[in-house]
């Protein structure tokens, strides 16, 4: 098959996860200028201020991670001015983690409780959840909510909960959104277009995602291009990809 002559045709099909992965992955960035040349320069980098704003992302373990997820026309993924596109030669990587849902869920679902409203959020296992912040209340009933969540975050069972919950393989994470992309059922084109959505996908990469893998800057008016991907099909995805988002948001 020849992908240059085919890939409208790939981007109007479905979406499955073999070619899902092929695609562009994305960062959401609120840095600007000088900022942003030295994350051409120098990678993204997990340390950095403003990459990880989630609360209690220390007690997590995500201090550590750059986050990443599938594409959008949208600019839905964090907080974000903008994006940095990434190639998808990083998922070769072998210490990533992956998973179909965001923790920040579970942080709501804990601060919520804590402070003794009722929860119609989308974390999983509640129950369990719960149990562990009854359990810290018992325990320091004068602490303050943001200490019982501590505790519950840095527990051994809430280790256990995390890896049956929210670490998934990267063969389940691209599985997880072709099944429900074909529920809906939509193309990979608007699932690039994506509003409401049940998944909130994040690839987590430790420390650093290297600058060869950053393709360039969007903000859904200009792409400013820092690299070509490493292989041809890559970049006539790439490219395809900028095409459909630049008439999607001129709409």
């Amino acid at each position: 098959m020849s992908v240059e002559f085919d890939i409208g045709a790939v981007m109007r099909g479905p979406v499955v996860a073999d070619e899902l992965r092929k695609w562009p992955l994305m960062h959401g960035t609120l840095q600007t200028g000088r900022e942003l040349e030295d994350i051409r320069q120098g990678g993204l980098i997990a340390t950095k201020p403003k990459l990880n704003p989630l609360p209690f992302g220390e007690e997590l373990g995500l201090a550590n991670f750059v986050f990443l997820a599938p594409a959008s026309f949208r600019l839905n993924y964090g907080y974000s001015l903008g994006a940095i596109l990434v190639d998808p030669a990083v998922l070769q990587r072998q210490d990533l983690r992956f998973s179909d849902r965001d923790l920040g869920d579970v942080i709501d679902f804990l601060t919520i409780l804590s402070e003794g409203h009722g929860y119609c959020g989308r974390a999983k296992e509640t129950d369990t959840l719960a149990h562990l912040l009854e359990r810290e209340k018992m325990t320091s009933p004068e602490s303050l909510p943001d200490e019982w969540i501590r505790e519950v975050l840095r527990s051994r069972e809430f280790a256990g909960y995390c890896s049956r919950n929210y670490h998934l393989t990267e063969a389940d994470f691209f599985e997880r959104i072709e099944a429900e992309a074909c529920s809906f059922p939509i193309s990979l084109r608007e699932y690039f277009a994506r509003s409401v959505w049940f998944l909130r996908e994040e690839i987590l990469v430790p420390r650093v995602v290297e600058s060869e893998f950053l393709l360039g800057y969007w903000n859904v008016h200009c792409w400013r291009e820092w690299r070509k991907a490493r292989t041809r099909e890559t970049q006539i995805r790439l490219e395809e990809w900028l095409k459909v988002a630049a008439a999607f948001c001129t709409r």
